[in-house]
């Protein structure tokens, strides 16, 4: 799973279908962290280009 911002609003997405064995082992070893996802999730950010 990666976040990505949308619409000033943080958004879970899937990862890839086409990924090898190697590739999803490390995303499924990979240690979530729920309170940041959380902390991201429930806010809304406003994005300023430069």
């Amino acid at each position: 799973m990666a976040l990505k911002i949308k619409n000033g609003k943080v958004i879970n997405i899937a990862p890839p279908r086409n990924l090898t064995k190697k590739q999803l082992k490390k995303i499924e070893d990979t240690p979530i962290n729920k309170r940041l996802i959380k902390s991201a999730t429930s806010r809304k950010y406003n994005i300023v280009s430069a």
